[in-house]
């Protein structure tokens, strides 16, 4: 018995020893073919360790009557068996035998190696089915290695393998596990490889999909990749479809993996050269040519420009189709195609990832906790796939996702199961409802409403579609003059008048569907942006005034334009695509583009009835998580609509928009004896936004309107300083303790709605905290109001500052009852940087070393002092890696931007898993 070989040492006939993905790795290494070197803990070992442990007699006890449609019983079979297996130690003489191999790749210093899971039934040249079983990258230092691998050996036992093997007709005792250990490429790009085009079976074309960073986000679906076609003979490039990649998956300092941004400059440029796309075709072909097959690979390129193939396993939906210049589809009947319906526009475009046309009533899953909601028929919509949704895939008619390219899950499984599927739609989660009947076409990547035949049989001309009405004034996307290049802030395309806008005094000429076009906004302008179909300035980054509101409205905005009060002119018709950052001449559709969107173009315009962000997710269903998700919220009359959304909160409400809706500084009103009718319309506000939320938290942030913004407000100049630096100037708890009486004001409101609504659910947070000591003074003023800290009362505080950051020891000790930290401001305090100064843009990053340090401080300290900690800056909402660190840090809730509450809800729930996964293997490890 061999418990351990090296790559070199097995090929593609010693899948009952290694597993199908050790053979193929195996027999790459011995064809010559650029492999990362390693070696592999045979399946002899597992059933070794299974027999001297008896744990074979429990697996077959526990599976011999499994019903694997039973998803609760199977769930609590699988986490028996798992937790069984990590508890059991693992042979002594086998773990060091493990160590020392790896200690042998390790000549030149610890390595990093991928800890890949290789069962005897999987990578088949008949059945592949990958990833039923665990991956795990990043791995460092031998210990770490041997845990790995009794992870990867529990892993056989997870819910979807034990599916996977029962409606296989797999023997649960006969299936085994080897476990290769495979040094890590460092990628700096990755992807897939297919060396025939696997949704059309065209065997002369070869497939590549490719994006930055690790290739697991490809392969799952997460990210939208580059497409690349090419021919064989003569190997050339045929075709080039770039998509967006705003995130990567990359190498953790200490192991592991982590999502991060992709730099702006490169979210959208071609991955791979061209002379890479070649060399990628090249070793396809040479793969080919030595298995006498085409071949599904993975591969990645290092930082060095080395290419690398990690992975092979056969094609195993390839059909025998007509030559390449057949028509496309897949036959329903001997010598018929079905036809793309042709009655009407589709409702959503994608890729085509597997062919076919089918019909039936819409499911959305959120998470594979729910998917057995999906019924025979239905059509899975989600927002990408992986091997946990293979039992509800099976019940499907056809699969439509967000995310993904024609190599990711979700296009592999489909066309195993030989169903129709759309993938990248980018919002088939939020344009489409459950119960709704749609018609998906896998071979054209389109979605249409309703159940719809085939348009005509085979062979029939294709019926012409209905002419659709058009607007003569409009131009299409691909042909439209382009006047302004800006940041892309927040999502979504419309059309509409200029309104230019010097001062806030004039934003009463801002009418409903004006694009409002200026050189910044401020609380001010509040009233006319709710009115604007679109918003462009000339300064600010995507963390500014305009861009956090717009995206609380729903529309679509670009800042940072430069020229945009001088280019555009008030009347010119005007089409802004936020998703860009473009601003293009005259008005513009992208609603009668027949095919897919080409990668990069703008969605269509939202659904009338509602912000973008909202369309949808009424019926989503929950994502539970242990760290909560609140929204930051300034407009009552958005309130009904967010509130419906799956968020447990406001964790911030901000009082400037309901005075900059009130038009008049809060002082000019006290000064005309109006100081009632402040309180009353401050209260009426709150209320609206607590009533809708009842009873979960409404965090009200008190007022923090700077000396400049309050200025411009009808009386403002009579009350207002001039300052040289408003951002550190006359502001927040400081301004209370200096006019207390104003601050009162806000008080009585917040007990009006307390007390008057009974509405409990509004809690208190004081901005911009510089000293303990001014904390007190406002702590003394809240109290003597009445209101008093218990448990439907609670008094938190802004951490927006340094000094709070480095005395958030003591602030927890003062009485606090939670911290929210405000990463915009502790982001430009602690860089000293100005986040609206177009020059400085580069220099303003809330991932900086010294602003992820004091986040970390800050959380893991009020944590100790069991105060709440939350977030609610715009770095959540923009970069996935904030809201991850603030997770693993211990963070209680995060706080976003209404448009970010479903992905960060779900980036909140991979980060709990992983971390749940390892303490469990943790716990085994040292039981």
């Amino acid at each position: 018995m061999k418990s351990l070989v090296w790559f070199a040492e097995v090929g593609k006939d010693d899948i009952p020893l290694v597993g199908g993905k050790g053979a193929n790795l195996g027999e790459m290494t011995r064809a010559g073919l650029p492999v990362p070197g390693g070696y592999i803990v045979t399946a002899d070992a597992y059933y070794v360790f299974m027999k001297e442990t008896k744990l074979d007699k429990k697996v077959k006890k526990l599976l011999s009557h499994v019903d694997p449609e039973d998803s609760k019983k199977l769930n609590a079979l699988s986490k028996e068996l798992e937790q069984a297996i990590l508890h059991t130690p693992m042979p002594k003489v086998l773990g060091t035998s493990i160590k020392a191999a790896y200690d042998k790749m390790c000549e030149k210093g610890l390595v990093f190696v991928a800890v890949r899971s290789s069962a005897t039934a999987e990578d088949l040249p008949d059945a592949s089915f990958a990833g039923q079983q665990e991956t795990f990258l990043n791995i460092k230092g031998g210990d770490n290695v041997v845990l790995a691998v009794r992870k990867a050996w529990a892993s056989l036992f997870e819910p979807r393998a034990i599916y996977y093997r029962s409606i296989n007709n797999f023997d649960h005792m006969k299936v085994g596990i080897a476990v290769p250990v495979q040094l890590m490429v460092d990628s700096v790009k990755s992807g897939v490889m297919f060396a025939a085009d696997p949704v059309t079976s065209d065997v002369s074309q070869i497939v590549i999909d490719a994006g930055w960073g690790l290739g697991e986000a490809i392969v799952l679906g997460s990210v939208d990749p580059d497409h690349y076609v090419l021919s064989k003979e003569p190997l050339q490039i045929l075709s080039k479809e770039i998509s967006k990649q705003t995130w990567k998956i990359v190498r953790a300092p200490k192991g592991g993996d982590k999502n991060v941004s992709v730099p702006k400059d490169e979210q959208e440029i071609q991955k791979l050269s061209d002379e890479e796309i070649l060399t990628l075709g090249g070793l396809a072909k040479k793969n080919e040519a030595h298995y006498g097959r085409p071949n599904d690979m993975e591969w990645a390129i290092d930082k060095e420009g080395r290419v690398f193939l990690v992975q092979s396993r056969p094609i195993t939906t390839l059909k025998n189709v007509a030559p390449a210049s057949a028509p496309t589809g897949v036959p329903s009947t001997p010598g018929s195609q079905p036809s793309t319906p042709s009655s009407t526009e589709p409702i959503l475009h994608g890729a085509a990832a597997s062919l076919g046309l089918a019909s039936g009533p819409v499911k959305i899953i959120l998470d594979p906790s729910e998917i057995d909601k999906v019924l025979q028929g239905d059509v899975l919509v989600t927002e990408m796939t992986n091997p946990e949704y293979v039992p509800a895939m099976r019940r499907a008619s056809a699969i439509v996702t967000n995310t993904g390219g024609r190599t990711s899950h979700a296009a592999i499984i489909s066309r195993e199961l030989g169903i129709p599927c759309v993938v990248g739609t980018e919002k088939a989660t939020t344009t489409l409802k459950t119960g709704q009947i749609v018609t998906v076409d896998g071979s054209k990547g389109t979605v249409f409403d309703g159940k719809l035949e085939s348009a005509a049989p085979a062979g029939a001309a294709p019926v012409a579609a209905p002419a659709v009405a058009a607007d003569p004034n409009s131009v299409n996307i691909a042909s439209a003059e382009i006047l302004l290049h800006g940041a892309a802030a927040s999502l979504g395309i419309a059309s509409g008048p200029v309104k230019v806008i010097y001062k806030p005094s004039e934003i009463d000429k801002v009418l409903q569907g004006d694009v409002l076009v200026t050189e910044m906004t401020n609380p001010e302008f509040v009233p006319a942006m709710r009115r604007a179909a679109a918003i462009v300035t000339d300064t600010g980054g995507r963390t500014s005034h305009a861009a956090i509101i717009s995206r609380e409205l729903g529309i679509p905005c670009v800042v940072g334009s430069g020229t945009a009060t001088s280019v555009l002119k008030t009347g010119q018709m005007i089409t802004v695509d936020g998703r860009k950052g473009l601003v293009y001449k005259g008005k513009v559709t992208t609603a009668a583009t027949p095919a897919p969107a080409a990668a990069g173009a703008p969605a269509p315009a939202a659904p009338s009835g509602g912000p973008s962000w909202a369309q949808g997710t009424t019926d989503l269903p929950p994502i539970i998580t242990g760290t909560k998700v609140y929204v930051n919220l300034g407009e009552p009359h958005l309130a009904e609509t967010v509130a419906a959304m799956p968020v447990d909160g406001v964790g911030l409400l901000r009082a400037e928009f309901i005075i900059a809706g009130m038009g008049e500084h809060p002082r000019a009103m006290m000064k005309d004896g109006r100081s009632q009718e402040f309180v009353d319309k401050l209260a009426e506000g709150m209320q609206t936004i607590c009533q809708a939320f009842n009873p979960r938290p409404v965090v009200y942030r008190a007022t923090d309107f700077k000396t400049n913004e309050y200025h411009d407000l009808k009386g403002g100049a009579e009350f207002e300083p001039k300052e040289a630096n408003p951002m550190i100037g006359f502001r927040g708890a400081f301004r209370y303790v200096t006019e207390p009486d104003l601050f009162k004001l806000e008080l009585e409101a917040i007990k009006k709605v307390r007390n008057q609504f009974d509405l409990k659910n509004l809690w208190l947070m004081i901005p911009f905290v510089r000293s303990i000591d001014e904390f007190f003074k406002v702590k003394a003023l809240v109290t003597e109001s009445g209101l008093v800290q218990n448990h439907d009362f609670k008094l938190w505080i802004m951490c927006e500052v340094p000094s709070t950051v480095i005395l958030i020891d003591k602030f927890c000790q003062s009485g606090i009852d939670g911290v929210s930290i405000g990463s915009n401001d502790l982001t430009q305090l602690t860089l000293g940087c100005d986040r609206d100064n177009p020059a400085l843009a580069s220099a303003f990053d809330e991932r900086d070393e010294a602003v992820e340090l004091s986040l970390k401080h800050v959380i893991t300290t009020c944590r100790k002092h069991h105060v709440t900690v939350s977030i609610c800056g715009q770095a959540p909402s923009v970069y996935p890696e904030i809201t991850e660190l603030m997770v693993k840090s211990g963070a209680t809730s995060v706080s976003v931007t209404p448009d970010m509450i479903v992905s960060s809800r779900k980036t909140i729930a991979s980060v709990e898993r992983r971390l749940l996964m390892n303490e469990i293997a943790n716990e085994a490890d040292n039981s």
